[in-house]
């Protein structure tokens, strides 16, 4: 995030308002912090590590070391965290692979003309699903 943070910063320096800057890092660098990352499992560590780094972009574009302030801020413009936006992303990514296994079963329960036994199984993998 820091390269694009610092393109970012670069392209439009201070001369853009806290909001605008903000929301293009929503836009552009968050996708790329998070990117690929909900099929990793992470510990609470990552997790922190990847707050650390937007708490740091807010200490450093509103010139604060208080917690409370930067916390107040991420509030005020609607910036969720990494952990927040995380969880989602991964049950998102974990329903989309569940869904791409039924699929692939069911093609090879096709493929091998074993129609009869193809809804006992596809029954058993939907119970498993919570």
């Amino acid at each position: 995030m820091t390269v694009s943070e610092c393109c970012l910063t670069c392209r439009i320096g201070r001369i853009a308002s806290e909001d605008i800057t903000l929301q293009l890092t929503n836009i552009k660098c968050i996708p790329i912090l998070l990117y690929g990352l909900e099929a990793c499992p992470l510990l609470k560590s990552d997790i922190s590590s990847l707050d650390l780094v937007v708490n740091r972009l807010f200490m450093k574009l509103f010139k604060t070391s208080n917690k409370d302030v930067v916390k107040c801020c991420q509030d005020h413009f609607g910036f969720d965290l990494p952990s927040v936006s995380w969880s989602p992303r991964v049950k998102k990514f974990e329903a989309i692979n569940f869904m791409l296994v039924i699929i692939c079963c069911v093609k090879l329960l096709i493929l091998n003309n074993d129609i009869c036994n193809s809804a006992t199984i596809i029954c058993s993998l939907l119970s498993t699903y919570d």
